[in-house]
């Protein structure tokens, strides 16, 4: 075999992998998307394999060759509903140098998000898929919005000229994810008798306490 051929022969073997791989890409996206409308009309209890395949026109087979299980699908889900809250969050731009209000445009964006869809809240933060490495390829998981909120914290108190220990800030991190999320619980689960906007208004109160209370003399 002369170099030329060897190197079509290695090109095209290249090229084939690579179709592969979209092709993968794209059947996993179908089982995605199905689950994903299935769950804006049925919600997460009423999901099965059958009815997902169903949903994007294969055999139930065919989704095991893509997913090994169904948790391990509704776990690519949840990456899905991040990357979406993601871009939603990374497209929200400070503003005259306020860091105060950029911080709370991002926690109203992050409740609007999941009042409107309390059944990817309830996915995401209570649905039992098992521990992550089992269903995320051994590996374990931090959603970039951590990073996001982490870096918005940094900028306010950086803006006012308040420096804070790494610790301090996780610490911070914490109260406002503890407070946003407790809010969110209590009102998708119907113990809340506020509104969207009194829950909001209430989150952003709660915010500003914490973040405040971080600011040193």
């Amino acid at each position: 075999m002369n170099i030329i051929h060897f190197v079509r022969r290695t090109q095209e073997k290249e090229v084939s992998i690579k179709n592969k791989n979209v092709q993968k890409l794209r059947k996993k996206r179908y089982f995605i998307d199905a689950a994903k409308e299935l769950i804006d009309v049925d919600g997460v209890e009423a999901l099965t394999v059958k009815k997902i395949a169903k949903r994007a026109g294969y055999a139930t087979g065919t989704l095991y060759n893509y997913f090994d299980n169904l948790n391990v699908l509704l776990f690519n889900c949840i990456l899905d509903y991040f990357e979406e809250l993601y871009n939603k969050l990374s497209n929200i731009q400070v503003v005259d140098g306020d860091y105060q209000n950029y911080l709370l445009t991002l926690m109203a964006i992050y409740t609007d998000y999941f009042t409107q869809k309390p059944e990817i809240y309830y996915l995401i933060y209570l649905k039992n898929l098992g521990p992550i490495e089992a269903v995320n390829d051994g590996k374990t998981f931090r959603p970039k919005i951590s990073s996001l909120l982490k870096n918005a914290l940094i900028d306010y108190y950086k803006s006012n000229d308040v420096s804070l220990t790494n610790k301090e800030l996780e610490i911070i991190g914490s109260l406002i994810t503890n407070s946003l999320h407790g809010n969110l619980l209590f009102y998708i689960n119907r113990k809340s008798d506020l509104t969207i906007e009194q829950l909001e208004e209430k989150i952003k109160g709660e915010v500003v306490y914490i973040i405040r209370r971080g600011e040193k003399e």
